[in-house]
């Protein structure tokens, strides 16, 4: 399992990526990102493993882990 840890948002949450290096799935957790290029950093990761963002989890319900939840869709 690849995991990649961001930290993003006014915040600062951890926002995690993590990518079967079998499946090339993806899975992202907390995207609490406030900025595009917040975003843009953790696409390149998932473009950099060759992967598909499958899954996105939020451990709760605060925008701080929630506010990337609709770009990634």
């Amino acid at each position: 399992m690849i995991v990649r840890r961001f930290v993003v948002g006014r915040l600062q949450t951890n926002c995690y990526l993590l990518v079967c290096p079998e499946t090339r799935e993806a899975l992202v957790i907390d995207p609490g990102f406030a900025e595009d290029e917040e975003a843009r950093s953790i696409m390149g990761e998932v473009r950099r493993y060759d992967a598909a963002v499958k899954y996105v989890v939020n451990t709760h319900w605060h925008p701080d882990h929630t506010s990337g939840d609709e770009w990634l869709a």
